[in-house]
């Protein structure tokens, strides 16, 4: 087994953006429900996946896709192409956490998401927080939440 094959394979058929693993459909989005493409990495690799593809849906259902999975970049290239933009990852170099808007491509280069450490508020928060289990949450930024949140995008 090659080293993309254990992050599945992502393929475009009939208009949706599909990822198996292990011979199961773990994400199948139809291209015209999307209303934001993005990506983000952690801090997880080199062992384990630290790339991966953000779609929200106009459901507002959020979904990830290793951006190792085989046919990944020949995905991208097709759906960008079905939504009529270059699609692309570009945080393949980072080795931390960061995230990046991909589409709609007016807010390219814009977080997803930030990062909020919540106050604690018991003895046992504040232990935890001293000890560096903080307890962080993503919350959506302003652009990512009113990209989702509108009817349309123009």
């Amino acid at each position: 087994m090659d080293e993309k094959s254990r992050s599945g394979k992502v393929t475009i058929e009939k208009g949706n953006i599909i990822w198996r693993f292990e011979d199961n459909e773990v994400v199948k989005v139809p291209y015209e429900k999307i209303k934001l493409i993005g990506e983000f990495t952690n801090a997880n690799g080199p062992l384990m996946d630290d790339w991966f593809l953000v779609i929200y849906n106009d459901d507002l259902e959020y979904y990830e896709i290793s951006m190792y999975a085989n046919n990944i970049t020949e995905s991208l290239a097709e759906l960008g192409e079905l939504m009529g933009f270059e699609l692309y990852g570009t945080l393949f170099t980072s080795i931390e956490w960061k995230s990046n808007i991909l589409y709609p491509t007016k807010f390219k280069g814009n977080e997803i998401w930030d990062i909020v450490k919540p106050e604690p508020k018991s003895f046992l928060d504040k232990l935890k927080s001293l000890l560096g289990f903080n307890n962080e949450q993503l919350k959506l930024t302003k652009v990512a939440e009113n990209i989702v949140n509108q009817n349309t995008i123009s």
